[in-house]
Protein backbone atom coordinates (compact mmCIF):
# COMPACT_ATOMS: atom_id res chain seq x y z
CA UNK A 1 0.00 0.00 0.00
CA UNK A 2 1.57 3.34 -1.02
CA UNK A 3 1.30 6.00 1.32
CA UNK A 4 -0.34 8.91 -0.78
CA UNK A 5 -0.22 11.91 2.23
CA UNK A 6 0.19 12.49 5.87
CA UNK A 7 -2.01 14.17 8.14
CA UNK A 8 -0.77 15.65 11.75
CA UNK A 9 -2.97 17.17 14.18
CA UNK A 10 -1.33 19.82 16.13
CA UNK A 11 -4.00 21.45 18.06
CA UNK A 12 -7.39 19.26 17.67
CA UNK A 13 -11.13 20.97 18.03
CA UNK A 14 -12.21 21.02 21.27
CA UNK A 15 -15.95 22.12 22.78
CA UNK A 16 -14.26 24.96 24.19
CA UNK A 17 -12.20 26.37 21.17
CA UNK A 18 -13.51 26.99 17.79
CA UNK A 19 -9.95 26.28 15.51
CA UNK A 20 -8.50 23.14 14.40
CA UNK A 21 -4.52 23.21 13.28
CA UNK A 22 -3.02 20.42 11.23
CA UNK A 23 -0.18 19.87 8.92
CA UNK A 24 -0.44 17.86 5.35
CA UNK A 25 2.45 16.12 3.51
CA UNK A 26 1.25 15.07 0.01
CA UNK A 27 3.55 12.92 -1.82
CA UNK A 28 3.97 13.65 -5.52
CA UNK A 29 1.26 12.22 -7.37
CA UNK A 30 -0.66 11.98 -4.26
CA UNK A 31 -4.19 13.35 -3.49
CA UNK A 32 -5.73 13.78 0.20
CA UNK A 33 -9.40 14.23 0.27
CA UNK A 34 -11.54 15.50 3.44
CA UNK A 35 -15.32 15.13 3.60
CA UNK A 36 -17.34 18.59 4.32
CA UNK A 37 -17.37 20.08 7.78
CA UNK A 38 -20.58 21.26 8.19
CA UNK A 39 -21.82 25.03 8.02
CA UNK A 40 -20.13 28.47 8.77
CA UNK A 41 -16.68 26.04 8.62
CA UNK A 42 -13.46 27.85 7.02
CA UNK A 43 -9.79 26.39 6.13
CA UNK A 44 -6.95 28.74 5.89
CA UNK A 45 -3.68 27.33 4.97
CA UNK A 46 0.34 27.85 4.11
CA UNK A 47 1.91 26.18 1.88
CA UNK A 48 4.93 25.68 3.54
CA UNK A 49 7.16 23.39 0.58
CA UNK A 50 6.34 22.60 -3.00
CA UNK A 51 2.77 23.55 -4.78
CA UNK A 52 -0.49 22.19 -3.93
CA UNK A 53 -3.62 21.72 -5.79
CA UNK A 54 -7.10 22.80 -3.69
CA UNK A 55 -10.48 21.70 -5.17
CA UNK A 56 -13.74 23.05 -3.46
CA UNK A 57 -17.54 24.25 -4.46
CA UNK A 58 -16.31 23.27 -8.09
CA UNK A 59 -13.02 25.57 -7.66
CA UNK A 60 -9.35 24.80 -8.48
CA UNK A 61 -6.69 26.86 -6.64
CA UNK A 62 -2.97 26.05 -7.46
CA UNK A 63 -0.72 27.14 -3.89
CA UNK A 64 2.58 28.24 -4.25
CA UNK A 65 5.42 27.78 -1.10
CA UNK A 66 4.85 31.25 1.12
CA UNK A 67 1.11 31.86 -0.85
CA UNK A 68 -1.40 31.58 1.58
CA UNK A 69 -5.42 30.65 0.83
CA UNK A 70 -8.96 30.37 2.57
CA UNK A 71 -11.87 28.53 1.16
CA UNK A 72 -15.18 27.45 3.08
CA UNK A 73 -15.27 23.76 4.40
CA UNK A 74 -18.80 22.67 4.12
CA UNK A 75 -18.84 20.92 1.31
CA UNK A 76 -16.10 17.37 0.37
CA UNK A 77 -12.54 18.86 -0.89
CA UNK A 78 -9.32 17.62 -1.78
CA UNK A 79 -5.75 18.55 -1.92
CA UNK A 80 -3.71 17.41 -4.96
CA UNK A 81 0.26 17.30 -5.28
CA UNK A 82 0.95 17.26 -9.11
CA UNK A 83 4.93 17.58 -8.63
CA UNK A 84 7.74 15.37 -7.78
CA UNK A 85 8.74 16.32 -4.54
CA UNK A 86 6.53 16.03 -1.39
CA UNK A 87 4.08 19.15 -0.98
CA UNK A 88 3.48 20.62 2.55
CA UNK A 89 0.79 22.90 4.08
CA UNK A 90 -0.11 24.32 7.72
CA UNK A 91 -4.36 24.30 7.95
CA UNK A 92 -6.21 26.54 10.34
CA UNK A 93 -9.48 25.40 10.66
CA UNK A 94 -12.39 27.79 11.92
CA UNK A 95 -15.74 26.77 13.26
CA UNK A 96 -17.18 30.07 12.88
CA UNK A 97 -21.09 28.98 14.31
CA UNK A 98 -20.48 30.43 17.11
CA UNK A 99 -18.47 33.62 16.32
CA UNK A 100 -20.58 36.82 15.70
Amino acid sequence: LLVQYRVWTCFPYEDSREVEVYRIDVEPGGVYTSGGHGEKTREYLTVTDGVLTVECHDHVQEIHKGQVYKFETDQPHLYRNDGDRVASCMCFFLDYTNIR
